[in-house]
This record gives C-alpha cells, sequence and structure tokens, in this order.
C-alpha cells in the first residue's frame, strides 16, 4: 500500500487530458487518430476516480484536405464511441501542427485547476511532444498510443527529420564551429 501512495504522489491524476490531432479519413478518424483518442479516454476514465472533474481537450484544426476539424472528429470519436460526456470535452480547432497544439492549448491546459497536465499522441511521437512541451514551457507528461509495426519505421525517420529541423540552426552553427576548428587546425598544422 505505501508503494502505491508514494506513486500516487509522484503521478497525480490528470486534470485535463489534451488529446493531438492528426488526419481524418473523409469525416472521421482514421486508426491512428482513433487510437489517439481511445488511449485518451483511457487516460481520462482512470483520472475520474481521484479528479471527478478531469477534461479531455481535443486539438486540430481543419488541414487543405480535411472536410472538418480534427478536434470534432475526435470529440465525436469520444462521445459516441467511447462513452464520454460532450460536456467533459473542450475543442481547440485552429491549430495545424503540433507545435501550434500546444501553444493554442496552452490558455485551456494552464487556467487554475487544469494541471497536472498529460498529452496523448502515437507511441513514436511521443519523444519530440515531450520536447516541444518543454520548449513551450509548459509542464505536462506525455503517454503515447500504440502505433501499427508497419507504420513506425516511416513515421520514425519523420520524426527524426522534424527534430532536425527545429534544431536545424544548432546543426549549422555546430557544423561551422566543426568546420573552423578543422581550419584552425590545419593551418597550425
Amino acid at each position: 500500500m505505501l508503494q502505491h501512495a508514494r506513486r500516487s504522489q509522484r503521478h497525480p491524476a490528470p486534470a485535463t487530458i489534451l488529446i493531438l490531432g492528426a488526419g481524418l479519413r473523409g469525416t472521421r478518424v482514421g486508426p491512428l487518430l482513433r487510437r489517439r483518442v481511445e488511449r485518451g479516454a483511457e487516460v481520462w476514465r482512470a483520472a475520474l476516480a481521484a479528479r471527478p472533474d478531469a477534461r479531455i481537450l481535443v486539438s486540430g484544426g481543419q488541414g487543405p484536405d480535411e472536410v472538418r476539424t480534427e478536434a470534432s472528429a475526435m470529440a465525436e470519436h469520444l462521445v459516441e464511441a467511447c462513452g464520454v460526456p460532450a460536456a467533459a470535452i473542450d475543442l481547440e480547432e485552429a491549430s495545424t501542427t503540433t507545435r501550434e497544439n500546444l501553444a493554442l492549448s496552452r490558455p485551456l491546459v494552464t487556467a487554475p485547476g487544469r494541471a497536472p497536465l498529460v498529452v496523448v499522441t502515437s507511441e513514436y511521437h511521443a519523444y519530440r511532444t515531450a520536447w516541444l512541451l518543454a520548449e513551450a514551457g509548459i509542464d505536462g507528461t506525455v503517454v503515447g498510443a500504440w502505433t501499427r509495426p508497419s507504420y513506425r519505421p516511416g513515421a520514425t525517420v519523420r520524426e527524426a527529420l522534424a527534430v532536425a529541423a527545429d534544431l536545424r540552426w544548432w546543426c549549422v552553427a555546430g557544423a561551422a564551429i566543426a568546420w573552423g576548428l578543422a581550419l584552425w587546425l590545419l593551418a597550425a598544422s
């Protein structure tokens, strides 16, 4: 029992579960987004015993190839397939990137009484999401939803390229320093 109490103190029940969007299939959530949404519903249900006021925030706008916002499709799936009451769901419907998901959700997730925060995304996206969460100065934990094994390699490469793009100026600065050091060493010898 003592171990359970310590664990609860380290990871208190979340007051807000933020589910990040992903592309839709027509007007509905596709398999990847469905797993994120259903994982978010699981986290929300687990939080309810300790936090009856726990809320779900779905975040995702409308891409150029989408007929509705990702947030509206996620909210619909939460209500219809997961049994989450609509009154427990908030929507952020303007974001189109992970960075925007976090920035536009910030006022809701940092409001008084809305901490602690758990962000739900796909498992391959969890590292970058945690990094962007810290970069945005938002305190929270990231939980990854299961991803089909055949999808993971391509998604992992895409995430690595996104991290490299986010860090491109550091990469350029590091390369310039290394190049300058190499030229200095050649000139000194």
